[in-house]
């Protein structure tokens, strides 16, 4: 062997290293806290929707779960009709390597999310093992189907490295398969199927169902490339409007969720959009007009299109979205930090929390002027708890709590005894409503009084 050989040889074993290295640390990490932490058994359906929405054919993707706690044949099976994988798709799943690309469209919205990167992770939380079913398509070769098991049981360097060299090997039956001739684009092509050999694995799956409850309607209408997702006899889309979206026009997006019986509830989101950014909060439309409806305390208040689990605590009125939001990590915060040196992500972030703190008082004014009911709903703003670290405290009370505040004293959000429309404080200054009319506040919501 030459010199170069083994120079060669070496560089395919450190990269081996490299990518085991990082699997067992992130792995090790998430199961040590899988039982303790309230976001990270969430984390799998989002990262595989996420997934889906990025091989979008069309504009589009609709995404199939199916799931059975039960044994002896417990598992997940999550289905999409997205694109099929390509080289580079198959290559980075195996070594957990994030494909998300920065290339934006002419709107300044990233084109991907990221795919297969370390929060793919997660979904390893289901089962150490995954059974990828797909079809394998580039440009030049016909396309063709194919399957990749992925063991992620390993919890030694070794056992890793194995499982990798293993799962990289198979890829070489892909051109001993025919010729996929019925391949046609759009349908469900693309299967991951998950094992729940633990309760564990069960207890992941379950957290993960429960929460498409809670964001699932927000994450619709965030999201349009997401068509539909059908679980647990669920199948939940977003009403197709006549209208067209339209910056600084109040909206309300509706979401039908059917069930196998063919019965169908809907939900209504009013949002408001400038540029990237969208805020929502959800509404009931009544014979007396539009009534508010409280947030859901299990609800993220940020999203980036999808869920920042861990911002439910975010102390803002309505639900934040911006796909240009730089997250942690863990997407479960986001940088709202000041230093002394230049921090472009947080100085982003922040940019478009005062983007949405102007469309939030563009919507109460709208909310006020139409007289909407439960307008006190508007006020549930708090200065940020001491457990969010990655919020700057200051700025948060002095360029964000201090406008709502002052704006909130002042507008019509309390319907008085006689059903009229009044400020908490006059323009002077005074105070406007006696103690029998700010009775019907509730306690949680009169920050404002004595901030």
């Amino acid at each position: 062997m030459t010199f170069t050989e083994e120079f060669s040889a070496l560089e395919q074993k450190s990269l081996n290293q490299i990518i085991a290295t990082r699997i067992h640390k992130e792995l090790s990490e998430l199961r040590s806290r899988v039982d303790t932490s309230p976001t990270i058994p969430k984390r799998w359906v989002w990262e595989l929707i996420q997934n889906a929405k990025d091989v979008n054919v069309g504009g589009k993707v609709r995404v199939r779960i199916e799931a059975d706690l039960e044994d002896p044949d417990a598992h997940v099976t999550f289905n999409h009709n997205g694109g099929a994988f390509s080289v580079e798709n198959i290559r980075f799943l195996i070594e957990q390597v994030s494909s998300k690309s920065r290339t934006k469209d002419s709107t300044g919205r990233p084109i991907t999310t990221g795919k297969f990167g370390t929060g793919f992770l997660t979904t390893h939380l289901l089962s150490p093992y995954v059974l990828v079913k797909g079809v394998a398509k580039q440009q030049g070769l016909l396309p063709r189907k194919f399957e990749l098991y992925l063991d992620r049981s390993g919890t030694e360097l070794e056992e890793i490295i194995a499982a990798v060299e293993a799962a990289k090997k198979s890829t070489q039956s892909v051109d001993k398969q025919p010729h996929y001739k019925g391949y046609v684009a759009g349908e469900f092509n693309t299967t991951f199927r998950y094992e729940l050999t633990d309760d564990t694995g069960k207890n992941v799956a379950r957290a993960g169902l429960a929460d498409l409850d809670t964001c699932l309607p927000y994450t619709l209408a965030f999201v349009e490339e997401i068509e539909s997702v059908d679980y647990t006899g669920h199948l939940v889309s977003l009403h197709e409007s006549d209208e067209e979206r339209v910056d600084g026009e109040v909206q309300f997006l509706s979401v039908a969720t059917a069930d196998d019986q063919g019965d169908t509830e809907t939900s209504t989101i009013a949002v408001l959009s400038k540029g990237l950014t969208t805020i929502a909060m959800p509404i009931e439309q009544t014979e007396e007009g539009v009534r508010i409806l409280p947030l859901d305390a299990d609800l993220p208040r940020l999203f980036c299109d999808f869920p920042l689990l861990g911002t439910e605590l975010f102390p803002f009125p309505v639900v934040i979205n911006n796909p240009t939001f730089n997250p942690t990590d863990a997407r479960d915060g986001l940088f709202l930090t000041q230093t002394q040196r230049a921090d472009p992500p947080s100085e982003h972030n922040r940019a478009v929390i005062k983007e949405a703190l102007s469309l939030y008082l563009a919507l109460l004014k709208y909310a006020s002027k139409n007289a909407w009911r439960n307008l006190h709903l508007f006020a549930v703003a708090k200065p940020i708890p001491a457990g969010l670290g990655w919020v700057d405290q200051n700025w948060y009370r002095n360029e964000i709590l201090k406008p709502i505040r002052d704006t909130l004293l002042r507008t019509n959000i309390v319907r008085t005894a006689a059903n009229t429309m009044a400020p908490i404080q006059s323009a002077d200054g005074r105070q406007e409503l006696g103690s029998t009319v700010l009775s019907v506040i509730p306690a949680s919501s009169r920050w404002p009084l004595s901030f």
